[in-house]
């Protein structure tokens, strides 16, 4: 089971501080998180289409199950860490996340 989440920097902070609170504190949170089987950042490098991209980045969170995928994200610990750490560097509000079946082509 994957979660996706679609991340907006906060508007009043540079490229590089966001990218350096969530690759290092934020990052060193989920490495940590029982539950999570892996944590992928994806940072933008450059929209490809011609209106940009509305997003400065995309989290991955695997999951082994829908019971550990429950279990994290309903944990205290969890939620008291994302209404914490996330406004530091997101742009709350903008932030979208859906769960994801992967179908791997090649």
């Amino acid at each position: 089971m994957k979660k996706m989440v679609f991340v907006r920097k906060r508007s009043d902070i540079r490229k590089k501080d966001f990218e350096n609170l969530w690759l290092k504190e934020h990052a060193e949170f989920f490495r940590n998180l029982p539950g999570v089987k892996r944590y992928v950042i994806n940072l933008v490098v450059q929209p490809l289409e011609e209106e940009g991209m509305p997003y400065d980045g995309i989290a991955e969170l695997w999951y082994d199950n829908e019971d550990d995928f429950r279990r994290t994200e309903n944990s205290e610990e969890f939620k008291k860490f994302l209404k914490e750490n996330n406004p530091r560097f997101q742009s709350v509000p903008d932030r979208r996340s859906v769960l994801v079946k992967e179908y791997i082509i090649k």
